[in-house]
Protein backbone atom coordinates (compact mmCIF):
# COMPACT_ATOMS: atom_id res chain seq x y z
CA UNK A 1 0.00 0.00 0.00
CA UNK A 2 1.35 3.43 -0.97
CA UNK A 3 1.71 6.38 1.36
CA UNK A 4 -1.17 8.35 -0.18
CA UNK A 5 -3.43 5.30 0.17
CA UNK A 6 -2.54 5.09 3.86
CA UNK A 7 -3.35 8.78 4.32
CA UNK A 8 -6.76 8.52 2.63
CA UNK A 9 -7.52 5.28 4.47
CA UNK A 10 -6.56 6.87 7.79
CA UNK A 11 -8.73 9.92 7.14
CA UNK A 12 -11.67 7.69 6.32
CA UNK A 13 -11.19 5.42 9.35
CA UNK A 14 -10.64 8.36 11.74
CA UNK A 15 -13.72 10.14 10.42
CA UNK A 16 -15.89 7.08 10.99
CA UNK A 17 -14.45 6.45 14.47
CA UNK A 18 -15.08 10.05 15.59
CA UNK A 19 -11.58 9.91 17.13
CA UNK A 20 -10.63 13.35 15.72
CA UNK A 21 -13.33 14.86 17.94
CA UNK A 22 -10.71 14.65 20.70
CA UNK A 23 -8.67 17.20 18.76
CA UNK A 24 -11.56 19.65 18.98
CA UNK A 25 -12.92 18.81 22.42
CA UNK A 26 -9.70 18.72 24.46
CA UNK A 27 -8.41 22.23 23.58
CA UNK A 28 -11.90 23.68 24.13
CA UNK A 29 -12.11 21.90 27.49
CA UNK A 30 -8.69 23.24 28.53
CA UNK A 31 -9.61 26.74 27.39
CA UNK A 32 -12.91 26.70 29.28
CA UNK A 33 -11.62 25.28 32.57
CA UNK A 34 -8.48 27.40 32.76
CA UNK A 35 -10.31 30.41 31.35
CA UNK A 36 -12.51 30.45 34.44
CA UNK A 37 -9.42 30.07 36.64
CA UNK A 38 -7.69 33.07 35.07
CA UNK A 39 -10.79 35.18 34.41
CA UNK A 40 -10.01 37.56 37.29
CA UNK A 41 -6.63 38.36 35.64
CA UNK A 42 -4.90 38.80 39.01
CA UNK A 43 -4.36 36.62 42.05
CA UNK A 44 -6.74 37.58 44.83
CA UNK A 45 -7.81 36.27 48.24
CA UNK A 46 -4.80 34.06 48.92
CA UNK A 47 -5.63 32.09 52.10
CA UNK A 48 -3.26 33.13 54.87
CA UNK A 49 -2.71 32.54 58.58
CA UNK A 50 -1.17 34.95 61.09
CA UNK A 51 1.30 34.11 63.86
CA UNK A 52 1.37 37.20 66.08
CA UNK A 53 3.90 36.81 68.88
CA UNK A 54 3.76 40.48 69.88
CA UNK A 55 0.05 41.20 70.44
CA UNK A 56 0.46 44.96 70.44
CA UNK A 57 -1.30 47.81 68.66
CA UNK A 58 1.52 47.88 66.09
CA UNK A 59 1.27 44.19 65.25
CA UNK A 60 -2.53 44.37 65.04
CA UNK A 61 -2.25 47.34 62.68
CA UNK A 62 0.04 45.35 60.39
CA UNK A 63 -2.34 42.39 60.46
CA UNK A 64 -5.21 44.72 59.59
CA UNK A 65 -3.22 45.95 56.59
CA UNK A 66 -3.12 42.37 55.29
CA UNK A 67 -6.83 41.89 56.00
CA UNK A 68 -7.67 45.10 54.14
CA UNK A 69 -5.71 43.99 51.08
CA UNK A 70 -7.83 42.10 48.55
CA UNK A 71 -4.79 39.96 47.76
CA UNK A 72 -5.28 38.07 51.04
CA UNK A 73 -7.97 36.20 52.87
CA UNK A 74 -6.81 35.81 56.47
CA UNK A 75 -8.43 32.55 57.55
CA UNK A 76 -7.20 32.53 61.15
CA UNK A 77 -4.51 33.14 63.72
CA UNK A 78 -2.21 30.42 65.03
CA UNK A 79 -0.42 30.32 68.36
CA UNK A 80 2.65 28.20 67.60
CA UNK A 81 5.27 27.88 64.87
CA UNK A 82 4.35 24.21 64.44
CA UNK A 83 0.67 25.00 63.83
CA UNK A 84 1.63 27.63 61.27
CA UNK A 85 3.85 25.23 59.34
CA UNK A 86 1.20 22.51 59.56
CA UNK A 87 -1.37 24.84 57.98
CA UNK A 88 1.00 25.38 55.07
CA UNK A 89 1.82 21.69 54.74
CA UNK A 90 -1.88 20.75 54.70
CA UNK A 91 -2.58 23.45 52.07
CA UNK A 92 -5.10 25.10 54.39
CA UNK A 93 -3.10 28.29 53.86
CA UNK A 94 -0.78 29.34 51.06
CA UNK A 95 0.88 32.10 53.08
CA UNK A 96 1.75 32.76 56.71
CA UNK A 97 2.67 36.09 58.33
CA UNK A 98 4.87 35.76 61.40
CA UNK A 99 5.37 38.84 63.60
CA UNK A 100 8.20 38.62 66.19
CA UNK A 101 7.68 39.16 69.91
CA UNK A 102 9.76 42.38 70.03
CA UNK A 103 8.08 43.95 66.99
CA UNK A 104 6.60 47.08 68.64
CA UNK A 105 9.55 47.47 71.05
CA UNK A 106 12.08 47.57 68.21
CA UNK A 107 9.99 50.09 66.30
CA UNK A 108 9.95 52.46 69.30
CA UNK A 109 13.71 52.05 69.75
CA UNK A 110 14.32 52.78 66.08
CA UNK A 111 15.71 49.29 65.46
CA UNK A 112 15.00 47.06 62.49
CA UNK A 113 12.18 44.60 63.03
CA UNK A 114 11.69 41.69 60.65
CA UNK A 115 8.33 40.29 59.60
CA UNK A 116 8.61 36.77 58.20
CA UNK A 117 6.30 35.84 55.32
CA UNK A 118 6.28 32.12 54.55
CA UNK A 119 4.86 31.04 51.21
CA UNK A 120 3.66 27.66 49.99
CA UNK A 121 5.20 27.75 46.50
CA UNK A 122 3.35 24.74 45.09
CA UNK A 123 1.85 27.22 42.62
CA UNK A 124 4.48 29.79 41.68
CA UNK A 125 1.87 32.35 40.62
CA UNK A 126 0.52 32.49 44.18
CA UNK A 127 4.06 32.70 45.55
CA UNK A 128 4.98 35.62 43.26
CA UNK A 129 1.78 37.47 44.15
CA UNK A 130 2.40 37.00 47.90
CA UNK A 131 6.03 38.16 47.73
CA UNK A 132 5.21 41.27 45.68
CA UNK A 133 2.15 42.32 47.67
CA UNK A 134 3.85 41.68 51.04
CA UNK A 135 6.71 43.96 50.10
CA UNK A 136 4.22 46.70 49.21
CA UNK A 137 2.23 46.28 52.44
CA UNK A 138 5.30 46.23 54.71
CA UNK A 139 6.93 49.19 52.95
CA UNK A 140 3.74 51.24 53.26
CA UNK A 141 3.35 50.25 56.92
CA UNK A 142 7.00 51.06 57.60
CA UNK A 143 6.71 54.52 56.05
CA UNK A 144 3.54 55.26 58.04
CA UNK A 145 5.18 54.08 61.27
CA UNK A 146 8.30 56.18 60.67
CA UNK A 147 6.13 59.20 59.93
CA UNK A 148 4.30 58.83 63.26
CA UNK A 149 7.60 58.53 65.14
CA UNK A 150 8.90 61.74 63.60
CA UNK A 151 5.62 63.51 64.25
CA UNK A 152 6.16 62.56 67.90
CA UNK A 153 9.29 64.74 67.93
CA UNK A 154 7.38 67.73 66.58
CA UNK A 155 7.94 67.32 62.84
CA UNK A 156 5.09 68.31 60.55
CA UNK A 157 3.31 65.34 58.90
CA UNK A 158 4.38 66.23 55.33
CA UNK A 159 8.00 66.78 56.35
CA UNK A 160 8.00 63.58 58.40
CA UNK A 161 6.73 61.57 55.42
CA UNK A 162 9.41 63.06 53.13
CA UNK A 163 12.05 62.16 55.70
CA UNK A 164 11.10 58.49 56.03
CA UNK A 165 10.14 57.99 52.38
CA UNK A 166 12.93 59.80 50.57
CA UNK A 167 12.46 57.82 47.34
CA UNK A 168 9.13 57.20 45.64
CA UNK A 169 8.66 54.74 42.81
CA UNK A 170 6.30 55.31 39.91
CA UNK A 171 5.26 52.47 37.65
CA UNK A 172 3.97 52.51 34.10
CA UNK A 173 2.95 49.18 32.59
CA UNK A 174 2.85 48.91 28.80
CA UNK A 175 1.52 46.16 26.50
CA UNK A 176 -0.24 44.40 29.38
CA UNK A 177 -1.51 47.19 31.67
CA UNK A 178 -3.86 44.92 33.62
CA UNK A 179 -1.00 42.45 34.29
CA UNK A 180 -3.36 39.76 33.06
CA UNK A 181 -2.30 36.11 33.06
CA UNK A 182 -5.01 35.27 30.52
CA UNK A 183 -3.25 36.77 27.51
CA UNK A 184 -0.18 34.62 28.06
CA UNK A 185 -1.11 31.52 30.05
CA UNK A 186 -4.40 30.57 28.40
CA UNK A 187 -3.20 30.24 24.76
CA UNK A 188 -0.32 28.09 25.94
CA UNK A 189 -2.63 25.82 27.93
CA UNK A 190 -4.99 25.48 24.96
CA UNK A 191 -2.05 24.48 22.75
CA UNK A 192 -0.97 22.01 25.41
CA UNK A 193 -4.44 20.46 25.23
CA UNK A 194 -4.13 20.22 21.45
CA UNK A 195 -0.72 18.59 21.75
CA UNK A 196 -2.06 15.95 24.14
CA UNK A 197 -4.98 15.29 21.80
CA UNK A 198 -2.60 14.86 18.84
CA UNK A 199 -0.64 12.21 20.75
CA UNK A 200 -3.83 10.40 21.73
CA UNK A 201 -5.27 10.37 18.22
CA UNK A 202 -2.03 9.54 16.40
CA UNK A 203 -0.98 6.88 18.91
CA UNK A 204 -4.38 5.19 18.84
CA UNK A 205 -4.46 5.29 15.03
CA UNK A 206 -1.05 3.65 14.70
CA UNK A 207 -1.89 1.02 17.32
CA UNK A 208 -5.10 0.10 15.47
CA UNK A 209 -3.26 -0.41 12.19
CA UNK A 210 -0.59 -2.51 13.86
CA UNK A 211 -3.32 -5.02 14.78
CA UNK A 212 -4.24 -5.44 11.11
CA UNK A 213 -1.56 -7.96 10.15
CA UNK A 214 -2.64 -8.17 6.51
CA UNK A 215 -2.30 -4.40 6.23
CA UNK A 216 1.12 -4.33 7.86
CA UNK A 217 2.50 -7.33 5.98
CA UNK A 218 3.14 -5.53 2.68
CA UNK A 219 3.56 -2.00 4.04
CA UNK A 220 6.67 -0.51 5.62
CA UNK A 221 6.37 0.64 9.23
CA UNK A 222 7.75 4.06 8.24
CA UNK A 223 4.94 4.53 5.69
CA UNK A 224 2.31 3.59 8.30
CA UNK A 225 3.70 6.03 10.88
CA UNK A 226 4.12 8.88 8.37
CA UNK A 227 0.69 8.29 6.83
CA UNK A 228 -1.03 8.23 10.21
CA UNK A 229 0.83 11.27 11.48
CA UNK A 230 0.07 13.22 8.30
CA UNK A 231 -3.65 12.49 8.49
CA UNK A 232 -3.64 13.51 12.16
CA UNK A 233 -1.69 16.65 11.22
CA UNK A 234 -4.41 17.65 8.72
CA UNK A 235 -7.07 17.45 11.46
CA UNK A 236 -4.81 19.26 13.95
CA UNK A 237 -4.14 22.13 11.54
CA UNK A 238 -7.88 22.65 11.05
CA UNK A 239 -8.35 22.70 14.84
CA UNK A 240 -5.46 25.15 15.26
Amino acid sequence: MKLKDIVFSSLSIQHKSKLPLLLFVLPILYGTLFGFAYSSNVIKYVPAVVYDQDHTAASRALIQAYIDSERYKVIGEVTTQETMEQSLSDNEALAAISIPADFAKNIKLGLASQVMVTVNSTNTMFANAVITSSQEIVQTFSAATGQKLLEGVNQMPAQALRTVATIKIGTRIINNPTTSYTNFMLPGLVMNGLQIAIFLVAGTGIAVECRRLAFCLFTSSAAIVIGKMFSCWLYAISVY
